[in-house]
């Protein structure tokens, strides 16, 4: 189980697809911003959940969409 935020900076086109993904693929997903941020529980370990969202966003760099783990 895992409990982390992901944060959209210097990407803001890609929000609705962010959006859509985290809520189709996590238990959990609550809007903090709707400019970028959310925080997400999921039902799978942390660094499972980061390479789910990384392999669907590979364009997106890790300072552009940040994980953060917060267990």
């Amino acid at each position: 189980m895992a409990l982390f935020d992901v944060e959209l900076a210097n990407a803001k086109e890609e929000y609705k697809a962010i959006d859509g993904f985290l809520h189709e693929t996590f238990y959990d997903v609550e809007i903090i911003d709707e400019s970028g941020q959310w925080t997400v529980y999921a039902e799978i370990a942390f660094k499972e959940a980061v390479a789910m969202i990384r392999k669907k966003f590979p364009h997106l760099s890790v300072s552009q969409l940040v994980i953060k783990n917060l267990e």
